[in-house]
């Protein structure tokens, strides 16, 4: 009714139209979360304005979800256009669930968080349990397992997965290795792998658990099938010094080998090619090779190969050369080198053996094959003779003397039925009439001259006394 003062009035019916039924549902939404409001008014449509937070809602379904912390309103407007609002909470999320990612069988780990909640676990391949306000995880079966953390008040909450990882056994092996040599370690639990503490003294295969001693010392190897789980074992490298020595030898030589560890014995594989006394002294027996063996007191052993090599056979050819001269040498075992010791007394040709006398001496021609295996031969240089001066005719019965200005040599005759000489001395005697030579040696050079022995007239006869006044 709508009334003047002087009693006129005007009226309109308006129509009472009730509300739509309160809104039900949570009051509370997480951030990055969802929840569903309904109303019993069929019909309406939902939507919302932000306050301190932010949502939003579908338009028919009801559904809020939460975007920033704060408050924010949510509005039902059915289809009479009367509408009715209520208040969401949107609750922060609690903070990220820090620890470890993985357990161990049998082992705890602790998970914190520190927003006052409560924890719970469940899903996932495997099991494990947790403090409900303690957050210590214990591994149960092998797996994965879902950690849920939950805020008081809100009930918001933040999940991690763990693994749940199996515990290795006893790690099986030996307790050492030699330096170089390999063992290998095991472990019942398969699928884990393998690392070394300290590889510059032992060195481990990532999966195949195979030990290498690398340096003398104690090294820790650790097998591990993640989460921590781990078991480890020590293992000790005994060092293996190297032999030392000439390892390369001629038929019918020596040598001495060594090792800086004391203590440790020495064995030949070939006793017929060499053998090795308990100080190292290696005889060469026959040609062919041999491992040498030293074993040390720890029974880790260092080898060497010994190969024995045949000596030339004997130099054949002359001893001595003239000077000026040359002659050649030779050896039954081909593809060697020649020297010599003395090349201002003879000079020798590398390939050839060809010696040429330089001046008077001796000198050692070594004949050499490329496995330094050699054989010498002693090399005089004679001077030669100058020609022998003297009377060159002598009557048999009589002597005439022979010289030569070289010293040093000996003389000799080509026909002592005819002439003798003596050896020192040069006093040719002739003995019947004819010639012979006469040389003069120092070593193979000669000098040599033809001597005529003359025969002695026959015995005078005739009367030896006379008178004076005859004849």
């Amino acid at each position: 009714t709508y009334s003047l003062g002087s009693g006129c009035v005007t009226t309109k019916s308006v129509a009472v139209i009730p509300l739509p039924a309160a809104i039900s549902g949570p009051g509370n939404v997480c951030v990055g979360s969802t929840i569903v409001l309904s109303d019993a008014t069929p019909g309406g449509t939902w939507s919302s304005t932000s306050g301190t937070g932010s949502i939003t809602i579908g338009t028919t379904s009801g559904v809020v979800s939460g975007l920033t912390v704060g408050s924010a309103f949510v509005t039902y407007t059915a289809p009479s256009g009367c509408f009715i609002t209520t208040t969401i909470n949107v609750a922060p999320l609690p903070s990220a669930i820090a620890g470890p990612s993985a357990v161990c069988v049998g082992s705890t780990i602790t998970l914190t968080n520190s927003g006052g909640g409560t924890w719970t676990s469940g899903g996932g391949t495997g099991s494990a349990t947790i403090g409900l306000t303690t957050g210590i995880v214990t591994g149960v079966t092998m797996g994965t397992v879902g950690i849920t953390y939950t805020l008081p008040v809100t009930g918001c909450v933040t999940t991690t997965t763990i693994t749940v990882t199996p515990t290795p056994t006893a790690i099986i092996g030996a307790a050492t290795v030699c330096q170089g040599a390999t063992t290998t370690f095991s472990d019942a639990i398969a699928g884990g792998t393998w690392t070394s503490g300290s590889p510059a003294i032992a060195a481990v295969g990532l999966s195949s658990g195979i030990v290498t001693g690398v340096s003398g010392g104690t090294a820790v190897i650790t097998y591990s099938l993640g989460g921590g789980c781990t078991a480890t074992k020590s293992i000790t490298v005994n060092p293996v010094t190297p032999i030392t020595g000439i390892t390369g030898l001629c038929l019918g030589n020596t040598s001495t080998l060594s090792n800086s560890t004391p203590g440790g014995t020495w064995s030949s594989s070939i006793p017929s090619v060499a053998t090795i006394s308990g100080v190292g002294l290696v005889t060469s027996v026959g040609v062919g090779s041999t491992v040498i063996t030293y074993t040390f007191t720890s029974g880790c052993i260092a080898t060497v190969t010994v190969t024995v090599n045949s000596v030339p056979s004997p130099v054949s050819g002359p001893g001595q050369v003239c000077i000026g001269s040359a002659i050649t040498l030779s050896d039954a075992t081909g593809g060697g080198t020649w020297a010599s010791s003395n090349t201002g007394v003879a000079s020798i040709g590398s390939l050839l053996g060809v010696v040429s006398g330089v001046t008077a001496g001796t000198a050692t021609i070594t004949y050499r094959l490329g496995t330094g295996c050699n054989v010498t031969f002693a090399m005089t240089v004679n001077p030669t003779p100058v020609a022998i001066t003297g009377i060159n005719t002598v009557c048999a019965g009589s002597t005439t003397v022979l010289s030569d200005a070289t010293a040093g040599g000996t003389w000799s005759s080509g026909t002592t039925g005819v002439a003798t000489i003596g050896a020192s001395t040069g006093i040719v005697t002739g003995v019947a009439a004819g010639t012979s030579s006469i040389t003069y040696a120092i070593g193979t050079c000669i000098a040599a001259r033809t001597v005529s022995v003359n025969p002695v007239p026959a015995t005078i006869t005739g009367t030896t006394t006379l008178c004076v006044g005859n004849s």
